[in-house]
């Protein structure tokens, strides 16, 4: 009888410790709407990176930053990425100077905090509508063919609406 006592009492602890490892890692993770609110701004991070992109290959060969989306959209290098994954509206575009500009969206939620020995990545946000500050190089004269010009360098810094 002690024996069966000892096994009983072993399967309730081995219950209790997978029980226990399964809300913690629940609680991690949080629950099924909050993941899936980070998923959606994730995947409007990867739009606007997509949408810088598409914005510096537009100065490349254009010389100059579109004046508006819709006008960005109707180049064939432009990928159709331009809108919010959830609302489906554009994202915010705004020429801020002859080379800068920025890009904004309205965020449900914040972005993870970076480790303790690593500063905020230029994609973090806060929740909220947030715009992202971005500068290219202005695009050297080409010599020859007009068409060969350098990549535009990303610089830029996060700032708030």
């Amino acid at each position: 009888m002690a024996a069966d006592r000892r096994r009983s009492l072993w399967a309730v602890a081995a219950t209790l410790a997978v029980a226990t490892g399964l809300a913690a890692a629940l609680f991690h993770l949080g629950p099924p709407s909050e993941r899936r609110l980070r998923k959606v701004d994730q995947e409007r991070v990867s739009r606007l990176q997509r949408l810088r992109n598409d914005i510096e290959t537009h100065v490349e060969k254009e010389r100059t930053l579109p004046g508006d989306l819709a006008t960005l959209a109707t180049k064939p290098w432009a990928e159709r990425v331009a809108l919010d994954p959830e609302s489906q509206e554009p994202f915010g575009y705004e020429v801020t100077g002859p080379w800068a500009y920025r890009l904004c969206a309205d965020f449900a939620r914040p972005s993870e905090p970076p480790p303790p020995d690593q500063r905020p990545g230029f994609w973090d946000h806060p929740q909220g509508k947030h715009c992202f500050g971005i500068e290219v190089e202005e695009p050297a004269a080409a010599a020859g063919t007009g068409d060969s010009y350098p990549a535009p360098e990303h610089r830029g810094a996060s700032s708030g609406p």
